[in-house]
Protein backbone atom coordinates (compact mmCIF):
# COMPACT_ATOMS: atom_id res chain seq x y z
CA UNK A 1 0.00 0.00 0.00
CA UNK A 2 2.89 2.38 0.80
CA UNK A 3 4.48 1.79 -2.60
CA UNK A 4 1.21 2.48 -4.45
CA UNK A 5 0.68 5.73 -2.54
CA UNK A 6 4.24 6.85 -3.22
CA UNK A 7 3.88 5.97 -6.93
CA UNK A 8 0.62 7.91 -7.19
CA UNK A 9 2.15 10.97 -5.50
CA UNK A 10 5.15 10.80 -7.84
CA UNK A 11 2.88 10.60 -10.91
CA UNK A 12 0.78 13.54 -9.71
CA UNK A 13 3.80 15.72 -8.98
CA UNK A 14 5.46 14.76 -12.28
CA UNK A 15 2.29 15.43 -14.26
CA UNK A 16 1.78 18.76 -12.55
CA UNK A 17 5.39 19.73 -13.30
CA UNK A 18 4.95 18.82 -16.99
CA UNK A 19 1.67 20.70 -17.22
CA UNK A 20 3.04 23.83 -15.58
CA UNK A 21 6.22 23.74 -17.67
CA UNK A 22 4.21 23.96 -20.89
CA UNK A 23 4.98 20.46 -22.13
CA UNK A 24 1.30 19.53 -22.24
CA UNK A 25 0.02 22.70 -23.91
CA UNK A 26 -1.86 23.05 -27.16
CA UNK A 27 0.22 24.31 -30.09
CA UNK A 28 -1.62 26.30 -32.76
CA UNK A 29 -0.87 29.45 -34.77
CA UNK A 30 -3.17 31.29 -32.37
CA UNK A 31 -2.59 30.52 -28.70
CA UNK A 32 -5.77 30.95 -26.67
CA UNK A 33 -5.75 32.24 -23.11
CA UNK A 34 -4.77 29.34 -20.87
CA UNK A 35 -6.02 28.90 -17.33
CA UNK A 36 -3.90 26.94 -14.88
CA UNK A 37 -6.83 25.39 -13.01
CA UNK A 38 -9.77 25.36 -15.40
CA UNK A 39 -9.58 26.25 -19.05
CA UNK A 40 -12.54 26.25 -21.45
CA UNK A 41 -11.82 28.19 -24.64
CA UNK A 42 -12.75 28.25 -28.32
CA UNK A 43 -10.20 29.50 -30.83
CA UNK A 44 -9.26 29.42 -34.52
CA UNK A 45 -6.75 26.81 -35.63
CA UNK A 46 -5.90 28.69 -38.82
CA UNK A 47 -5.47 32.47 -38.89
CA UNK A 48 -5.32 32.88 -42.69
CA UNK A 49 -9.02 33.13 -43.45
CA UNK A 50 -8.66 35.05 -46.74
CA UNK A 51 -12.29 36.15 -46.58
CA UNK A 52 -13.61 32.61 -46.20
CA UNK A 53 -17.23 32.05 -45.34
CA UNK A 54 -18.49 29.96 -42.45
CA UNK A 55 -20.18 27.36 -44.65
CA UNK A 56 -23.45 25.48 -44.40
CA UNK A 57 -22.09 22.30 -42.86
CA UNK A 58 -20.20 21.62 -39.65
CA UNK A 59 -18.23 18.57 -38.59
CA UNK A 60 -16.65 17.81 -35.24
CA UNK A 61 -14.00 15.38 -34.03
CA UNK A 62 -12.52 15.08 -30.56
CA UNK A 63 -9.81 13.49 -28.50
CA UNK A 64 -9.55 13.12 -24.75
CA UNK A 65 -6.76 12.56 -22.27
CA UNK A 66 -6.78 11.88 -18.55
CA UNK A 67 -4.26 11.83 -15.73
CA UNK A 68 -1.81 14.37 -17.16
CA UNK A 69 -1.83 12.73 -20.59
CA UNK A 70 -1.05 9.28 -19.23
CA UNK A 71 -4.07 7.92 -21.16
CA UNK A 72 -5.30 9.52 -24.39
CA UNK A 73 -7.71 8.44 -27.12
CA UNK A 74 -9.68 9.83 -30.03
CA UNK A 75 -9.12 11.34 -33.46
CA UNK A 76 -9.44 15.13 -33.58
CA UNK A 77 -8.03 15.56 -37.07
CA UNK A 78 -9.60 18.04 -39.48
CA UNK A 79 -10.20 15.27 -42.01
CA UNK A 80 -12.22 13.24 -39.49
CA UNK A 81 -14.22 16.32 -38.49
CA UNK A 82 -14.94 17.08 -42.17
CA UNK A 83 -16.00 13.49 -42.82
CA UNK A 84 -18.26 13.51 -39.72
CA UNK A 85 -20.05 16.63 -40.99
CA UNK A 86 -20.19 15.78 -44.68
CA UNK A 87 -17.85 18.68 -45.46
CA UNK A 88 -15.97 18.29 -48.76
CA UNK A 89 -14.74 21.89 -49.13
CA UNK A 90 -13.31 23.22 -45.88
CA UNK A 91 -13.66 26.95 -45.27
CA UNK A 92 -12.68 27.28 -41.62
CA UNK A 93 -11.17 25.21 -38.81
CA UNK A 94 -11.75 26.09 -35.16
CA UNK A 95 -11.15 24.26 -31.91
CA UNK A 96 -12.62 23.94 -28.44
CA UNK A 97 -10.44 23.06 -25.47
CA UNK A 98 -11.58 21.96 -22.03
CA UNK A 99 -8.78 21.43 -19.53
CA UNK A 100 -9.31 20.71 -15.84
CA UNK A 101 -5.94 20.70 -14.05
CA UNK A 102 -4.61 18.50 -16.91
CA UNK A 103 -6.38 15.64 -15.13
CA UNK A 104 -9.10 15.76 -17.79
CA UNK A 105 -8.51 17.36 -21.20
CA UNK A 106 -10.87 17.35 -24.18
CA UNK A 107 -9.80 18.87 -27.51
CA UNK A 108 -12.41 19.21 -30.25
CA UNK A 109 -11.77 20.23 -33.85
CA UNK A 110 -14.65 22.02 -35.62
CA UNK A 111 -14.64 22.20 -39.41
CA UNK A 112 -17.12 24.29 -41.39
CA UNK A 113 -17.61 24.32 -45.12
CA UNK A 114 -19.71 22.89 -47.94
CA UNK A 115 -20.52 19.59 -49.55
CA UNK A 116 -19.12 19.12 -53.05
CA UNK A 117 -22.60 19.60 -54.57
CA UNK A 118 -23.23 22.85 -52.65
CA UNK A 119 -19.85 24.21 -53.66
CA UNK A 120 -20.27 23.38 -57.35
CA UNK A 121 -23.78 24.88 -57.34
CA UNK A 122 -22.43 28.11 -55.78
CA UNK A 123 -19.66 28.27 -58.41
CA UNK A 124 -22.14 27.74 -61.26
CA UNK A 125 -24.44 30.42 -59.86
CA UNK A 126 -21.56 32.90 -59.57
CA UNK A 127 -20.67 32.53 -63.26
Amino acid sequence: MKIATKFLKTCLVGGLALGLSGCLMVRTPFLPPLGSGLNQTSFPVDTTFNGSKIGTREGRAESTSVLFGLFAWGDCSASTAARNGGVDVVEQVDADLLNILTIYVKYETIVTGYSREEYEAALAQAQ
